[in-house]
């Protein structure tokens, strides 16, 4: 009996001890916890101060870069231009202010910080001070301050770009003051007010009592007793000047009502600015200090089942001792399902953990497809913005120069004359192969698939660089092979564009010797070969080969030229036709392009004669047209070569006035309609005239200076029946005028 209370008693004895000790070891584990997670809470709090600041350091930085940005930017310039010229509010500066208000909201929506946004106001003065342009978020406006301040920064004269802040009985401001330069002189201001509503106070306190405040020179111990006497007992915290920068503190501290309080503490520097940041949050937001009496009770409670649990389980060998055989062989037993049943759910485990990878990984390959998506769509608006603004004047600099050219019979004149259109062609050249990659590079490049005349094309090409080999005394070969089938299915443009890209390179840079260019067939595929024994291409260069922007090192761009776009269009676009183009060069020896080019052999294809079913187009009779553009320069072009036509025309600057115009009863045979318009554009004006019974069958010619895949459908789509680009071609405008004739035959033949 004595041996069985020993057996019973030691092991409850034993885990009384193991229980207690582990309690003690337990103990001195929390406290040295309690240390270290504090320390890390306070250190993660400065980490966090630490981005705050750095975010608004580069928030300030980029606004400064806006700003120096937004004041070269053409609009602005413009209107500076509109003022010396004269012009009125009706007639310039009243579009000029719609275009930099524009402009300003699409700044306002460019920052965010904490769902706010970053910018408030920005305005736009001349060199007194007195506002031009103003655009806002929210309902407070900087000139709503009737501060002698604001009336003093909005007419003092800055040289630099400054920041500068105030107070005054509505606000808090920040701003950045931005001089405006134009042709030499400071002639305006572009003043922008950062939303201090993301720093101030009021905007945290109601719930936290937490707060981050941006301070400005002179008014940091003003902004730091202000801030925290809304929630604190200011005497119990140090003085301002007396905290170290990029520091957290831990203070001891009273609220307004003298509760005491634990807060942290940190003053932190805005790199680059003059501004600093300070935070205040309450300690227990910071660190929450882990309640151990749980933790301690559960081990306890758990240390006496376990003395119970020994003690059945020892009254249990005792009685069953007959059966531990059996029991070892089955507890064997169940020891092996239990390393089974372990492996299995490992294994199960493994497998959820790749169905949540799987998973994640959908997700996110969905979202970044949704973020290229609409990459996409922006880089599309942005392109088709930059073509529309930059065709739009050059298309003035062409035209104007076309028309002095036939005007002026003065030699020197005339050559300065082509100087200038050669070199607003290969401006233009530059501005195609941006867009050309571009839109490559976003897929929205297709093909257009049209039946060609071989030799015409060919011999089309050996006509255009026939001159320039003359002149730089060279040959120049085309050799086509007999088994070259006479008309094919390929893009023409594309093709045409492939070769111009080769010929133009082989020409440019050979001095002496030929340029040959070879056509042959095999196996549904064009072959062409570009050859030369010009100045070839070094080794080093070919991994960069066909790379935009890229240029062979040393080469002389003031003899050669360039921008290092016309092969790597040249390769993409023949990627897209499905081809392949190879080279070989060697320095100082020459190059050769080598391109497989599959194209579909047009059979059964009858060649029209150039009289047959041609319409009229001749220019005797005059017609009476209507030309829609708000362009003012672009309007006495057109103008211009609408009178030199001998047509009779009327200019209107928006789609409501041609409407206005047809409703007062004038009759006009075609209307010339730019689509991108104020008020109301080219789209809905086409709308509005095919809707409409009494003049739906009006014949329009579209005159855009937008150049994205999709928009000559788009216009066609819309109820034009024409179109013509900018830069304007006379003699293409001329063709589309006279295409007038068959339209009208045709559609009185239908109403007869």
């Amino acid at each position: 009996m004595s041996k069985k209370i020993i057996t019973t008693i030691v092991p409850i004895l034993l885990a009384i001890s193991i229980l207690f000790g582990v309690i003690f070891i337990l103990a001195r584990i929390s406290q040295k916890d309690s240390r270290r997670l504090e320390a890390a809470a306070l250190e993660n709090y400065l980490k966090d101060r630490t981005i705050e600041a750095n975010r608004s350091s580069e928030l300030l930085r980029l606004l400064k870069n806006d700003m120096q940005r937004l004041a070269l930017n053409q609009t602005i310039l413009t209107y500076f231009t509109n003022i010396d010229l004269g012009m009125s509010e009706k007639y310039g500066l009243g579009y000029s202010k719609y275009q930099i208000r524009e402009l300003f909201k699409n700044y306002l929506d460019y920052q965010i910080l904490d769902n706010e946004f970053f910018y408030r106001q920005i305005l736009f003065t001349d060199s007194n001070g007195e506002i031009i342009v103003s655009e806002s978020q929210g309902d407070l406006k900087l000139q709503d301050s009737n501060t002698e301040d604001v009336k003093n920064i909005l007419s003092s004269e800055f040289k630099e770009g400054k920041l500068i802040g105030f107070i005054d009985e509505k606000s808090y401001n920040i701003m950045y003051v931005q001089p405006v330069t134009y042709r030499g002189d400071i002639r305006g201001k572009l003043v922008t007010v950062i939303n201090n509503y993301i720093y101030f106070p009021l905007k945290h306190m109601s719930e936290s009592s937490q707060m981050t405040i941006l301070t400005i020179p002179g008014l940091e111990e003003y902004l730091y007793n202000y801030g925290i006497g809304i929630v604190y007992d200011v005497s119990t915290f140090p003085k301002y000047n007396d905290l170290k920068t990029n520091v957290c503190y831990k203070l001891n501290v009273k609220d307004m009502y003298g509760t005491n309080k634990t807060v942290v503490l940190s003053r932190m520097m805005i790199s680059d600015t003059e501004l600093e940041m300070f935070n205040v949050k309450p300690f227990e937001l910071v660190y929450t200090k882990p309640d151990h009496k749980v933790y301690t009770w559960t081990v306890i409670i758990l240390g006496f089942i376990l003395m119970a649990l020994l003690f059945v389980l020892e009254r249990v060998h005792l009685k069953n001792h007959a059966l531990s055989v059996k029991l070892k062989t089955r507890a064997e037993q169940n020891i092996r399902f239990k390393h089974k049943n372990k492996e299995l759910n490992v294994e199960i485990e493994k497998r959820k953990l790749i169905e949540e990878e799987l998973y994640e990984s959908r997700i996110k390959a969905e979202f970044l497809a949704k973020e290229a998506q609409q990459a996409n769509r922006s880089k599309s608006l942005f392109l088709a913005n930059m073509s529309h603004d930059v065709r739009t004047p050059m298309n003035s600099i062409i035209g104007f120069t076309d028309i002095l050219l036939e005007n002026i019979e003065e030699q020197q004149n005339r050559e300065f004359l082509k100087h200038i259109k050669n070199s607003a062609a290969y401006l233009l050249n530059i501005i195609n192969d941006v867009l050309d990659i571009s839109k490559i590079e976003s897929g929205s490049m297709e093909l257009v698939g049209i039946i060609t005349n071989t030799k015409e094309f060919f011999h089309d090409l050996y006509s255009l660089f026939t001159p320039e080999c003359k002149d730089k005394d060279i040959s120049f070969k085309l050799e086509i092979d007999d088994n070259v089938p006479q008309n094919v299915i390929v893009d023409y443009q594309k093709l045409k564009q492939v070769l111009v890209n080769l010929m133009n390179n082989a020409v440019k840079f050979t001095d002496k010797g030929y340029v040959k260019c070879k056509v042959s067939f095999t196996d549904g595929n064009l072959l062409l070969r570009v050859e030369d024994t010009g100045v070839g291409i070094p080794k080093a260069f070919y991994p960069n080969m066909f790379e935009p922007f890229k240029q062979v090192k040393g080469q002389d761009h003031n003899k050669y030229g360039g921008t290092g776009l016309g092969l790597a269009i040249t390769k993409r676009m023949i990627d897209l036709m499905r081809g392949e183009i190879t080279f070989k060069s060697e320095s100082g020896k020459g190059t050769i392009f080598m391109l497989v080019i599959p194209v579909e052999i047009a059979e059964n294809f009858k060649e029209k004669n150039e009289s047959e079913g041609a319409a009229n187009t001749s220019v005797d009779k005059k017609y009476n047209i209507l030309i829609a553009e708000d362009n003012y320069v672009n309007q006495r072009l057109i103008g211009f070569l609408i009178k030199s036509l001998n047509h009779r025309f009327d200019i209107v600057d928006n789609g409501q006035k041609v409407l206005e115009k047809l409703h007062a009863g004038n009759k006009y045979d075609m209307l010339l309609l730019d689509i991108q318009m104020p008020i109301m554009d080219g789209y809905e004006t086409l709308e509005m005239i095919r809707s409409n019974k009494n003049y739906n069958n009006l014949y329009i010619i579209a005159l855009t200076a937008q150049a994205m895949s999709g928009d000559k459908e788009r216009i066609l789509e819309k109820g034009a029946n024409d179109y013509v680009s900018k830069p304007i071609d006379k003699k293409k405008l001329v063709e589309s005028i006279n295409k007038y004739a068959s339209y009208k035959v045709n559609h009185d033949k239908k109403h007869i």
